[in-house]
């Protein structure tokens, strides 16, 4: 008899034990399965975050108007500029940090005798390049249109590019990686 009341406190002890152990892992299951029903807003995020923690996606929203272009990831947020030839995109990869994305407008940009140095890993977009308009980038047959360094790789996404010209090839001159996506 004596053994079975030692059975049975340690086997109380041991529900009580078991119990706690459910009640506390409950109460904190409960805890931290909580969902929200409420959106948070870009708006939101850009106030709690720096430009340079969010990687933006290219959408319709992301395009400036009026010949701004958007240099993601890097100090100066977005750049300005006048002109519509070839001297306003080498600006912009030349103000860009390696592993950027530059956005053209929807506009013709025209060669002006000096290909566009590629010095830097980038991702250059075409206006509305997922909806199958394509920026134009022509040389005017005055040179090719892109010059890539070694060890360099390009991105382009939505680019027409026509009239290039040089004694080595037409539109691009090639030392690194090139990838063309429509």
């Amino acid at each position: 008899m004596r053994n079975t009341i030692f059975g049975g406190e340690l086997i109380r002890d041991n529900g009580w034990k078991l119990v706690f152990t459910f009640i506390l892992f409950a109460i904190l299951a409960i805890n931290t399965v909580s969902a929200s029903n409420e959106l948070i807003s870009s708006e939101d995020l850009s106030n709690d975050l720096n430009n340079n923690d969010i990687n933006l996606l290219a959408n319709e929203e992301n395009y400036l108007k009026n010949n701004e272009i958007d240099l993601q990831s890097s100090e100066e947020n977005s750049l300005k500029d006048e002109n519509d030839d070839f001297n306003s995109i080498q600006k912009l990869i030349d103000n860009s940090n390696d592993g950027d994305s530059i956005y053209l407008e929807n506009i013709t940009y025209k060669g002006n005798g000096t290909p566009i140095k590629v010095n830097k890993n980038l991702n250059i977009y075409g206006y509305q390049y997922q909806n199958d308009v394509n920026t134009v980038l022509d040389a005017d047959s005055k040179s090719n249109i892109f010059t890539i360094n070694p060890n360099i790789q390009l991105n382009l996404y939505g680019l027409k590019l026509i009239n290039g010209n040089s004694y080595n090839g037409g539109t691009i001159t090639n030392r690194g990686t090139l990838n063309i996506f429509n």
